[in-house]
């Protein structure tokens, strides 16, 4: 923002509108971003240096903070794919014993239909 917005103290605010107009002509005019930056510098105690302190402890704070938040993404991340790895290692020796087991059963199937058919035929003939 860098209107500039006329300065009316308290004792301007009561005046008519001929005089807030004639007085607000000659008042100094005080930039929006001087304003709000000359408030954050004497925040804390007046000099100025505590808001700088204080902003780079935030920084500090926050990138500290970060800096945690993302080891612990790296470390939640890597369980993950290590639980990944150990569930697809488990359907996979599922997935084997499964299709071991329909071999076998496709095999005894086999062997069945043709005991059947044996049976069917020694039938016909007696």
């Amino acid at each position: 923002m860098s209107s500039s917005v006329p300065f009316i103290s308290a004792e301007h605010t009561s005046c008519n509108k001929d005089e807030a107009e004639s007085t607000s002509k000659d008042l100094p005019t005080v930039s929006a971003e001087a304003s709000t930056s000359s408030a954050k510098a004497n925040h804390s105690d007046g000099s100025g240096a505590g808001a700088v302190l204080d902003n780079s402890n935030n920084n500090n704070d926050e990138m500290g903070k970060r800096k945690t938040r993302l080891e612990q993404n790296r470390i939640s991340a890597r369980e993950s794919r290590k639980r990944k790895k150990v569930m697809i290692e488990e359907l996979q020796r599922s997935v084997q014993l499964l299709n071991n087991e329909n071999r076998l059963l496709n095999q005894q199937n086999q062997l069945l239909r043709h005991q059947l058919i044996q049976l069917q035929v020694r039938r016909r003939f007696m």
